[in-house]
């Protein structure tokens, strides 16, 4: 499959799009690993991330966006994916977000509650067989799992 080439913003170098979603889950099911996928969470709000200087456009990761690989792994009816020759992967442990709340020039402790909210509704009505994780610690897990309904 083809994919474009991309520049790692926080490591450097380019990032070649050679393993994407298909390959990453059959090299789970070929080492007896539960995949764990990992969404764009609007670029953690921060601008550097989501508005990089070199390239142009939004690399910020949306809700929908997020919902829409759900339902690619997910959904037996997912056109693309069975485009692809891929039969539904099933996958069932998804994370909104990476560390989060480490980062500075973020999203604060409301907002990243407020849109882990956001990302897990979306994601669960695309499936609501997942299992979730959100990123909260210091001040942040309190307010998260308030505002995200007790989701874990």
């Amino acid at each position: 499959m083809k994919r474009k080439s991309v520049y790692n913003v926080e490591w450097g170098g380019i990032d070649s799009g050679a393993v994407g979603t298909d390959e990453f889950v059959r090299f789970c099911r070929n080492v007896g690993a539960s995949p764990f996928i990992n969404v764009n969470f609007e670029s953690d709000g921060r601008e550097r991330w989501a508005f990089p200087d070199f390239m142009k456009g939004d690399r910020r990761g949306f809700a929908e966006e997020a919902a829409e690989w759900v339902d690619y792994c997910n959904n037996p009816d997912n056109k693309l994916r069975n485009a692809n020759g891929e039969k539904p992967f099933n996958v069932k442990l998804w994370q909104i977000g990476n560390e989060t709340s480490y980062i500075k020039n973020g999203f604060d402790a409301v907002t990243t509650a407020k849109k882990t909210a956001e990302f897990a509704k979306a994601m669960l009505k695309a499936d609501p067989g997942i299992k979730l994780m959100g990123w909260g610690d210091s001040g942040y897990i309190h307010a998260v799992m308030e505002e995200a309904g007790g989701i874990s």
